[in-house]
């Protein structure tokens, strides 16, 4: 889509952009710094699902080779909300599969995993911390 183009729909539409955000908008689109943006996020979260796919492998893990985030499925001595409590005291913050339920109680036994807020230099050595607690830790009798 041509930037004018963008510019005269936004307008028609009644939208109520702001002024400066929408030209910031328009001269990023313009300049081509936007498509430049966008394929440098395309790439760092590919790297990123790879780097996380490698640090888990052998684990189940379901995602978008191009999201950043992935869900990983625990093992049958692990139950999620007592796994996201195991990361977090080793300073991990994860999510549990009940946070994203649309019925309580019909939750998958998985967490969530965000790839995008550790710097890529750490991401492997936190999802290999991860791993390892998955497979060793956390035994539990219910």
């Amino acid at each position: 889509v041509r930037t004018a183009q963008f510019a005269q729909a936004v307008r028609a539409n009644g939208t109520a952009a702001a002024g400066l955000p929408l030209a910031l908008g328009l001269q990023l689109m313009a300049d081509g710094a936007a498509n430049r943006i966008a394929a440098f996020k395309r790439d760092d979260a590919t790297a990123r699902q790879q780097i996380a796919r490698e640090a888990l492998a052998g684990l189940d893990l379901r995602g978008d080779p191009r999201a950043y985030h992935l869900w990983l499925t625990l093992p049958e001595h692990w139950r999620a909300e007592r796994f996201v409590a195991a990361a977090a005291r080793q300073g991990i913050a994860i999510a549990p599969g009940s946070a994203f339920a649309v019925a309580p109680g019909h939750a998958p036994n998985a967490i969530r995993i965000a790839l995008s807020a550790p710097p890529v230099d750490q991401l492997r050595s936190v999802l290999e911390r991860l791993r390892r607690l998955a497979e060793d830790g956390g035994i539990e009798i219910d």
